[in-house]
């Protein structure tokens, strides 16, 4: 028996705790280099037209010719991105403005180094660290599917724009890397703000994934999708999801959403699911049916939005100490995500249990500091340079400790954020509840099937194991199944016996009276293998 460990490493320079990926990195994303970008239109009104087009909400793009570390790029399709990062920007007169650069718009066959068709810049509105984006996506992809971020120096007509965020996009190449294939569903779920209701329709305005009907008029200013059809796909996952949640996990990769909900709220990720607005992630569908949530849009995480959709803005304190279970029960519930998992116990302390690993990983010895240094030595020298900075340079080192003002707007310090919340989490009950503490497991084989056992304890003699349950899978990409392991006459031995066709990797979870343990502790990155020795 062999552990199946997780991926090489996305940062080519960071110590081994640094966050990984599924496929091997790339120059183009490579945390240490700064890509070298310059978009040269030929036509003089192109800011007026892209304009236009993103206020009218039409994907329409303008050509251009792309110039990449040196290598030229002809024919390309320009337009803006973003929203508040774009309009917000646009109001004050500024210039350093979010870019969606298609690379085969004209030519089917080009690509760039690494096969790449598209570049996502951001223009790092609302945060002065320079961190929170490439920051937050180094850490998503130790738990779960997420694009890799790095940065580029942007011109465009010879005009230096300055450093912007340059991030891999959600597209056919990354769900085929994660997912293993490219064919299936999918949804951007940000909505349109301005959208009108259909008439006869829930007045939810969000991509909460409640269930809306049967009549996919309400739910076409929600989602954005992204393959050519889908509609009823996401209609019959919602009334699922919703109306029965039992069986959820045979139409959603249940831990999957576990860490991406456990990822939004340990890091303080509010311009999420798990915010005010309900958003800024993708769904999924692979040609098994099974959705995989794919998290999107970090510029504002690590407390960079401040509404939890309780109440108004959230001090620093309150983003410090945001609640384990926020959304889970009270005032507003309409996050059938969270509450129509969490409300299942198992779910629920896998769901503690992922919140654990990520504090202990990132925040209890100070991990992510070790992260922030070496990204803010790439950044640090660009500081200062920008001809059309969102912020005054000194903001740059401020903001890695300190809040700073920004108009109206106060954005907390990175440092200030997550040490005050390694605190609370350091003290709080369920991080601090010792779990069944799985051992090492063990596999015998036959021709035809496979033996699993571990040897679990229970905590104490007064809180003996609830259960253990193997989640498995047939190869990779398959869908997980999961079932309870039983008691055998050895003591503190579970023990399961599966055909070998159907066990090509696995993970244990041991169930206590209040927590759980995982192993592999990043289940779904990580697993065990059954190979023969």
């Amino acid at each position: 028996m062999f552990r199946l460990l997780a991926l090489p490493l996305l940062l080519l320079f960071l110590l081994s705790s640094s966050a990984s990926s599924l496929r091997a990195q790339t120059d183009l994303y490579a945390l240490d280099h700064i890509v070298e970008i310059e978009i040269n239109f030929e036509d003089p009104h192109w800011h007026r037209k892209l304009t236009t087009y993103k206020e009218n909400r039409r994907d329409k793009r303008t050509d251009a010719t792309l110039i990449v570390d040196g290598q030229t790029y002809e024919g390309v399709g320009v337009r803006f991105k973003g929203n508040s990062s774009l309009f917000a920007v646009l109001k004050e007169g500024g210039e350093k403005l979010p870019f969606n650069i298609k690379i085969d718009h004209t030519d089917e066959e080009l690509t760039l180094p690494g096969g790449y068709t598209r570049l996502k810049l951001s223009n790092v509105f609302r945060d002065p660290s320079y961190l929170r984006e490439a920051m937050s996506y180094a850490i998503a992809q130790d738990y779960l599917a997420a694009p890799q971020a790095n940065f580029a120096r942007v011109t465009v007509n010879g005009d230096y724009m300055g450093l912007y965020n340059l991030t891999q996009s959600v597209d056919e190449d990354m769900l085929e890397s994660f997912f293993g294939d490219r064919e299936g569903v999918l949804f951007k779920c940000d909505p349109h703000w301005e959208g009108e209701e259909a008439v006869g329709c829930s007045q939810e305005k969000r991509a909460s994934l409640q269930y809306l009907g049967e009549d996919a008029a309400c739910y076409l200013d929600k989602y954005e999708l992204k393959s050519e059809e889908g509609w009823q796909q996401l209609i019959q996952f919602t009334r699922e999801l919703n109306e029965s949640p039992e069986t959820i996990h045979e139409h959603l990769d249940v831990d999957a959403a576990l860490w991406m909900l456990a990822y939004d709220n340990v890091l303080v990720n509010l311009d999420s699911y798990i915010g005010l607005l309900c958003h800024n992630y993708y769904m999924y569908q692979d040609t098994f049916g099974i959705w995989h949530p794919v998290v999107w849009d970090m510029n504002m995480s690590l407390g960079g939005f401040r509404l939890s959709g309780h109440g108004g803005q959230l001090s620093n304190d309150q983003l410090a100490t945001l609640s384990l279970f926020l959304h889970l029960r009270g005032r507003n519930v309409d996050r059938p995500l969270i509450q129509q998992l969490l409300s299942q116990p198992l779910y629920r302390k896998m769901y503690v249990a992922h919140a654990r690993t990520i504090y202990e990983d990132y925040l209890e010895n100070g991990q992510y500091k070790e992260l922030a240094e070496q990204i803010r030595a790439v950044v640090e020298p660009e500081i200062g340079q920008e001809p059309h900075a969102l912020y005054p340079a000194e903001t740059f080192d401020e903001n890695f400790e300190k809040s700073v003002a920004l108009g109206d707007m106060e954005i907390v310090g990175i440092t200030e954020l997550l040490d005050g919340r390694a605190d609370y989490l350091r003290e709080h009950p369920l991080i601090k509840a010792v779990p069944p503490r799985l051992g090492e497991p063990t596999v015998a084989l036959t021709d035809d099937e496979a033996s699993i056992s571990v040897e679990v304890p229970p905590v104490s003699p007064e809180e003996p194991v609830a259960a253990v349950y193997i989640f498995y899978r047939s190869g990779p990409y398959q869908p997980w199944k999961h079932e309870a392991m039983s008691l055998t006459e050895e003591t503190d031995r579970y023990r399961i016996s599966l055909p070998i066709a159907e066990v090509a990797d696995y993970y244990l979870v041991a169930e206590g009276r209040i927590t759980a343990d995982v192993q592999p502790r990043r289940s779904g990155r990580e697993s065990y293998s059954i190979q023969e020795n």
